[in-house]
């Protein structure tokens, strides 16, 4: 008998250590449940903008789809160029640099399909995207050697744009007949060391002269900026050296030319300008983007886009305005419509009101009519009811006065 009691005894506590351990092993995979999804919570959809004029998004959990932006103010969306990537169950996207360009911070609304986000963007700084360098001749003079390039502005806005001021970021190479010298903030040629470079402000460029003495015969000159992120912004340009004519003013060179460091050379006034006396002035546009939002480009001058009464100024254009039923459009903005009392609003126009006989038109509604007893309801009025001899006028009708004298007697 007692070893009876204790075999039940070892088969009560086997029994309870199992159940003690099928419990902890729920609450460990309880526990682990709730941290993976405190993990997937806590990876937050994000946005942000940097002052490269790139977007990036993380974390996004629906499908890759197209990205557009529309600046806060304005109703015209535009396309985000940019990439996606995929890193376990959530996207990633990396848009091109300088798609948002502003000189102050701007708010931005980022649509990826049906879904809408909110982002805030700092003032754009720089962008390898935006270096537009052109180098345009090289030459000696006596033993003076000059290098000239362009560095064409990045327009901001109608009246801001981008400048190019730091000539000494670039790598420039001259080459001879045997050697290829160097000038880099990371490589100086000892020949090559000592050089200057001025810079003459225009209308939509910095036009750079790079000046060394050398005795060496150079034959090409080029301009080479590689410290961008990603090799499709890198920069490369260069330019066969040629003797130039010399000059002492703009007049002894060709209409499209300038007199600089005692030589002609031609003027380059990008794609947005013209030469008018050896000089390079602005357009006052070149596309509609370059005038502001009411207004658009047509023969290089901005022009006040011209609307009709239901229609709206937007994005350089006309759009049709969409006013409520009870609005109607006037110079282009809904106004409420102003109907008579007898009048509702309906597709943005005042109808008259079609009561019937027992009611009446109030505050642009059909409302019944509270007649009294001796009145009937006729044409959305209340009249007073002309009953014959013996009758009288109850209920809207006119009744037999014996007959109801006797019909109150059984009440």
């Amino acid at each position: 008998m007692i070893g009876t009691a204790i075999f039940i005894k070892e088969i009560l506590q086997k029994h309870f250590f199992m159940k003690r351990g099928v419990a902890a092993l729920t609450l460990l995979i309880i526990a682990i449940a709730v941290q993976t999804q405190q993990a997937e919570s806590s990876a937050e959809l994000r946005l942000s903008c940097r002052d490269t004029g790139a977007l990036y998004i993380s974390n996004f959990d629906g499908k890759q789809l197209s990205v557009y932006a529309k600046r806060y103010g304005s109703s015209a969306k535009f396309p985000v160029p940019g990439e996606w990537s995929r890193s376990e169950e959530l996207s990633y996207f990396t848009s091109e640099e300088a798609v948002f360009v502003n000189s102050n911070k701007t708010a931005y609304t980022i649509y990826i399909g049906s879904k809408s986000y909110s982002v805030s963007c700092p003032a754009f700084v720089f962008s390898c995207r935006i270096i537009n360098i052109s180098a345009d001749a090289c030459f000696k003079r006596g033993e003076q050697f000059t290098g000239r390039f362009y560095a064409y502005n990045f327009k901001l806005s109608q009246t801001q744009s981008l400048r190019f001021e730091k000539p000494f970021l670039l790598t420039y190479k001259a080459k001879d007949a045997t050697d290829e010298l160097v000038h880099s903030p990371g490589i100086l040629s000892p020949d090559f060391r000592n050089i200057s470079i001025s810079v003459s402000r225009q209308p939509v460029y910095n036009r750079f002269s790079l000046r060394w003495n050398t005795t060496r015969n150079i034959t090409r000159f080029s301009i080479q900026y590689g410290e961008c992120a990603t090799e499709k912004y890198n920069f490369y340009d260069s330019v066969e050296c040629s003797d130039r004519p010399l000059c002492s003013s703009d007049s002894q060179c060709l209409s499209d030319e300038g007199c600089e460091d005692g030589a002609c050379s031609r003027l380059k006034c990008g794609s947005c300008g013209y030469i008018e006396n050896h000089q390079c002035k602005s357009y006052e546009c070149c596309k509609n983007e370059d005038c502001s939002e009411s207004d658009y480009c047509a023969k290089n001058y901005c022009l006040g886009v011209q609307c009709l009464q239901d229609e709206q100024v937007e994005n350089h254009g006309c759009t049709k305005l969409q006013c409520g039923p009870d609005e109607h459009a006037v110079n282009g903005t809904c106004i409420k419509l102003e109907c008579a009392d007898d009048e509702h609003a309906d597709k943005n126009t005042c109808t008259r009101l079609e009561c019937r006989e027992d009611e009446s038109p109030k505050n642009h509604l059909c409302e019944p009519l509270q007649c009294k007893g001796n009145e009937k309801a006729e044409k959305g009025k209340c009249t007073q009811i002309e009953c014959r001899a013996l009758e009288k006028a109850k209920n809207h009708q006119c009744v037999s006065i014996i007959a109801d004298f006797f019909a109150s007697l059984f009440h």
